[in-house]
């Protein structure tokens, strides 16, 4: 892992298998619990609640990541939704989780559903709010 920038902790980068980086910040309680979070679109890892001390206070420690193409992460070609549930994989070894709870807001809510979808047994209870749903497009 590597990290740049003044706040180490908001500035974080794993580098995949497949050479590409993925971007994230943790906010919280260094020590607590994990909560991988998937923002709206087009938010990424410096989306947070402004009160941190309430992560904290719940001894949550939340992860906030960059999808493919944004912020620290590289843009992936040809990717689908079912390819990111590969990357939050990679993630999570590299924090060292062997599983932990998804939650995910308005456009992040796909990403939540298709990591439920590829890799349930590495999830704990996850959550979807302002789940967006598209009727002409195709996500998967």
């Amino acid at each position: 892992m590597s990290s740049s920038g003044s706040d180490r902790r908001l500035h974080q980068q794993i580098t995949l298998a497949d050479g590409r980086t993925l971007g994230f910040a943790e906010y919280g309680e260094p020590e607590g619990t994990p909560v991988l979070f998937f923002p709206g679109t087009p938010s990424g890892r410096l989306f947070q609640h402004p009160d941190e001390s309430i992560a904290a206070s719940l001894g949550a420690r939340g992860i906030t990541v960059d999808r493919p193409g944004y912020g620290l992460s590289d843009f992936q070609r040809n990717r689908t939704l079912l390819n990111w549930p590969d990357d939050v994989e990679e993630l999570a070894d590299a924090l060292g989780f062997d599983r932990f709870p998804v939650a995910g807001i308005s456009g992040g809510t796909p990403y939540v559903a298709a990591c439920a979808l590829k890799i349930p047994e590495r999830l704990t209870p996850l959550r979807l709010l302002a789940i967006q749903v598209r009727s002409r497009r195709r996500w998967l």
